[in-house]
């Protein structure tokens, strides 16, 4: 997956062995260069001390909101998602947008299809997470594809 998002232009991707730290501190410098994707990410909510790890975080036109693929195959590796930029509009009243965290946003795609070969997937308004008290006006792009491949087989243990 690292090889195909890398090569997207202002992709990162944080390899899965990384010092937890060392993911820390790249997420953050690559959120402050703009990065528009950002693989292996790792959040810390400052106030509560509580961690995420999204599949991937997407830079939205005013920040970035995560997009979860679930329901990958397990023979399936996600090597990218295209385009990787969306716009997400909410309405609502000025106070909850304000009081809005970015952080409870975020895309979800349904990858379960992709087992019997479906590579676009359609992004509603249902895909959305968002407080209650906001509504989706708007999801753009309304589709995206996800590029996967066969994962490597994983190797058994033997018993003597």
């Amino acid at each position: 997956m690292g090889q195909v998002l890398a090569s997207t232009r202002g992709a990162l991707v944080i390899e899965a062995g990384t010092a937890r730290t060392d993911r820390i501190r790249q997420t953050v410098e690559a959120m402050d260069a703009g990065r528009s994707i950002i693989v292996g990410a790792l959040l810390v909510d400052a106030p509560t001390g509580m961690i995420g790890m999204p599949d991937i975080l997407v830079r939205f036109a005013d920040g970035y909101a995560p997009i979860e693929v679930k329901n990958l195959p397990r023979d399936l590796d996600l090597e990218s998602v295209e385009p990787a930029v969306a716009d997400v509009t909410l309405r609502g009243l000025r106070r909850d947008l304000l009081l809005a965290e970015r952080n409870v946003v975020s895309v979800r795609i349904d990858a379960y299809l992709a087992r019997l070969g479906r590579r676009s997937f359609t992004i509603s308004s249902d895909d959305v997470e968002k407080p209650d008290a906001l509504s989706v006006v708007s999801v753009a792009p309304p589709k995206v594809k996800l590029s996967v491949r066969t994962a490597a087989p994983t190797a058994v243990p033997s018993e003597p």
